[in-house]
């Protein structure tokens, strides 16, 4: 089902990005495209995919691999912090892997 979001990604708990975004909710799967990247999250996995790379979590496994596709090459990076939390109204992704300065925190807000 087609819904209207509210899109945040904070680093080190300071807001960085706030937007309506459109997302397609199957079941609590959540497809949706913003900045060029096109996003899945669920509660086992979290895909962020561009023209360049692909990153894969395993929430499950807290576990990350890094697609470059030009290249067709493929590494593991370390995961440093990796949680979900699914609430009523509001999906929450927290990680840090070890590429990252800070924490990263994705909070999907669903509307109507």
């Amino acid at each position: 089902m087609l819904k209207t979001a509210k899109f945040t990604l904070s680093k080190n708990d300071k807001i960085e990005l706030t937007k309506t975004i459109k997302i397609i909710d199957n079941n609590n799967e959540f497809s949706f495209k913003l900045d060029g990247f096109k996003m899945i999250l669920n509660s086992r996995s979290f895909l962020r995919e561009n023209e360049e790379y692909k990153l894969d979590f395993n929430i499950q496994e807290k576990t990350c691999i890094l697609h470059l596709k030009e290249k067709n090459l493929h590494y593991d990076i370390n995961v440093e912090k990796l949680e979900f939390n699914n609430y009523k109204d509001r999906t929450e992704l927290i990680y840090k892997i070890e590429t990252d300065d800070f924490e990263n925190k994705i909070i999907i807000e669903q509307g109507e």
